[in-house]
């Protein structure tokens, strides 16, 4: 059955009703507790659970899937707010499913974050020290579409048009997709939701440059053979991250992936590359001294009035040749030249 938009009785708004999640007419005047824990379920099982299944099996792009996914968070999130204005009932919903630290600030800044913190985090009872209680842990990975969708609801976008508003979006500053709308969204609401990856800011050009080599030593991939590129489609907004893996068949298989973020990532880049830095800067100080005592013992040899035999039975014993002509170059540099040189070697004209 498809979507239906019709309009409510509240003026100026229009209520949309989703298959995928159950939102019925009568939702829109009356959506308690008891409801929209209903709606919250059905999103974990009929949304979620079917577009990680489509994702694994790349049965569609990627892209549609997420951007239609946050289409429907943005319906429940409209429908939750035409009930109450403080959300009262959502509060409730919050508090239950172990995010109660969120209720006391609710706001329109953070109310996007609340609802895709609940959507997308994982509900656990656990056992503590004064019995069980109700947890959930965030989605990290899904953090950033409260972002986006914060974005949709201040700019008023339709409910029926947030799929074509993310694949038109386009900024001048920050680009198009999911990752423009959500930079532009951090700048118009700075501090008011996670902040973006922590990455140094204001380096000199030298810093610059040198934290830029370091990321291109530990990234590359004719140096590292643990660099390599996998043919696997993933969420838009994610873009660095940790992968956990097991071997068959000689073939690496992915089990999973976490978010990292940039800041994370380039911190373990960083690291990888200045280790491998130092084991490059030890293999160039060994060669250069084994080159300088090639370059050593041929001068030796030349220098003590060596015969053309003795400088051919020193490349014959493996000395690089470079390493003979240098000493070579070297021991005619070392000739003292006498005062008056010139006057051999350019006598004066007739």
């Amino acid at each position: 059955m498809p979507n239906t938009t019709v309009t409510d009785a509240t003026p100026h708004e229009q209520v949309i009703y989703s298959a995928r999640t159950g939102i019925t007419r009568a939702d829109a005047r009356d959506f308690r507790r008891e409801r929209i824990e209903d709606v919250v379920k059905a999103f974990k099982a009929n949304v979620l659970a079917a577009d990680n299944k489509a994702i694994a099996k790349l049965e569609t792009d990627t892209r549609t899937i997420t951007y239609k996914q946050l289409q429907e968070v943005y319906k429940i999130g409209w429908v939750i707010r035409l009930n109450s204005v403080d959300a009262s009932e959502f509060k409730i919903v919050l508090a239950d499913n172990g995010l109660g630290n969120l209720v006391k600030n609710l706001n329109s800044k953070n109310f996007w974050k609340a609802l895709v913190t609940l959507l997308y985090g994982n509900v656990q009872e656990v056992e503590t020290e004064d019995g069980k209680s109700i947890v959930c842990t965030p989605n990290r990975s899904a953090e950033k579409y409260a972002n986006v969708l914060r974005y949709l609801g201040e700019k008023g976008v339709d409910k029926d048009k947030v799929v074509e508003t993310i694949q038109n979006f386009n900024d001048s500053e920050f680009g198009g997709g999911l990752l423009g709308i959500e930079m532009r969204d951090r700048k118009r609401n700075p501090g008011s939701t996670s902040k973006p990856a922590s990455v140094p800011t204001n380096l000199s050009c030298s810093q610059q440059s040198k934290r830029d080599k370091l990321i291109a030593r530990g990234e590359d991939a004719g140096l590292n053979g643990d660099v390599f590129a996998a043919a696997k489609s993933v969420p838009e907004t994610l873009r660095y991250g940790q992968a956990v893996f097991k071997v068959v068949d000689g073939k690496m298989v992915i089990v999973g992936y976490t978010d990292w973020g940039r800041a994370k990532y380039e911190n373990y880049v960083i690291r990888r590359g200045r280790k491998f830095q130092k084991e490059d800067d030890k293999s160039q100080a060994n060669e250069d001294a084994r080159q300088a005592k090639l370059d050593a013992d041929a001068l030796n040899v030349i220098t003590s009035d060596g015969t053309q035999d003795q400088v051919a039975a020193l490349i014959q014993a493996g000395v690089p040749k470079d390493a003979v002509q240098r000493a070579i170059a070297n021991a005619i540099a070392a000739i003292p030249v006498p005062a008056d040189f010139n006057d051999f070697a350019s006598p004066d004209p007739m």
